[in-house]
């Protein structure tokens, strides 16, 4: 257990400005009196403590966007008007201080992105279907200068590759051989709730990925500020077992060579292990993100944390925060 998990949350460990922090809860943020028996989860617990989830910044988050999650690539900007409604996107960006980004899982993979020179931060929501969709691309896209040149090539996704009609028969199909229960969309919108004291902080160095780990074509985005990435937890490889058309889609974004270090056959015929982790580092690596980290915290095997594929209907929701002070 890292030491923030006793306080509910583990903190991101990247190389940031001083002004830039994330986090991701655990059940301890949101776990009921042990007196009244044992924590049960209420799917509406996480949007109705968002003053738990301000503690766990220190007190530095003034207000928080939340996004109604659809597994799809839409990327919005926001700010303090916008934290009123939580708006259909799966990604979103800001250059406000004092405003926290918050992306809820329970398997796939939280990503936050930061820019180096600490004026723009964003975080996506990353199931396989918005990873091959694109989010990964237009959070990137979306996190540009306005005055920077335009892109010189055209985000290469699934749809792009395997034309709309065969992603729509993918994403209707829900991976049936290895996904009987795919994480449901999300919707949430702030309310009131209970404080939690801070833990502290743990100023450990990030495990940063080698850029050689898994080599992928950078995209000229025309980013002229390099960005920091930071992957958080979610479904690990060797519980993620997926079938055929997902396996097409992935080997259709990275070609058959960079899925191989992705893609572990399964002994059942015609389903293979994904790794989210490594799939979401050569997208952030290809849309131009030079700096990555990743503790490859896997939700499944850790008690501790949400699973959707583990639990079911009865698993509960992770938030992933990331905010920047001025």
């Amino acid at each position: 257990m890292m030491p923030e998990e006793a306080g509910g949350w583990i903190s991101a460990y990247w190389p940031v400005p001083q002004n830039i922090r994330a986090l991701t809860t655990t059940r301890g943020l949101f776990q009921q009196d042990q007196r009244v028996g044992p924590p049960k989860w209420r799917p509406e617990a996480l949007a109705n403590h968002p003053k738990r989830l301000r503690a766990a910044t220190v007190g530095e988050v003034g207000q928080l966007q939340w996004l109604t999650q659809v597994h799809g690539n839409r990327c919005v900007r926001a700010d303090f008007h916008s934290c009123a409604s939580a708006p259909e996107a799966d990604a979103v960006w800001t250059s406000e201080a004092n405003l926290g980004l918050v992306i809820q899982t329970a398997d796939c993979v939280p990503v936050v992105v930061a820019r180096r020179d600490g004026a723009r931060i964003g975080a996506a929501h990353g199931g396989w279907r918005g990873l091959v969709g694109g989010v990964i691309e237009q959070l990137i896209a979306a996190m540009e200068d306005e005055a920077s040149k335009p892109r010189r090539q055209p985000v290469r996704t699934v749809g792009s590759i395997l034309g709309r009609d065969r992603v729509e028969r993918i994403v209707a199909n829900q991976d049936p051989w290895r996904n009987p229960r795919p994480e449901p969309e999300i919707s949430a919108a702030p309310a009131s709730g209970l404080d939690l004291p801070n833990t502290g902080h743990d100023d450990r160095a990030a495990r940063q990925i080698p850029a050689t780990d898994r080599s992928a074509p950078r995209m000229d985005t025309g980013a002229g500020v390099p960005l920091i990435a930071w992957i958080g937890p979610a479904i690990g490889p060797d519980a993620y077992e997926v079938g055929e058309d997902v396996h097409a889609a992935v080997l259709a974004i990275t070609g058959r060579l960079v899925a191989s270090n992705m893609l572990e056959p399964s002994t059942q015929p015609s389903k293979w292990f994904l790794n989210l982790f490594h799939l979401t580092e050569w997208l952030l690596r290809r849309a131009g993100v030079e700096t990555i980290s990743c503790q490859h915290i896997c939700t499944y095997s850790n008690p501790n944390l949400h699973s959707y594929r583990r639990d079911g209907v009865a698993a509960g929701r992770l938030a992933t925060v990331v905010w920047k002070t001025h």
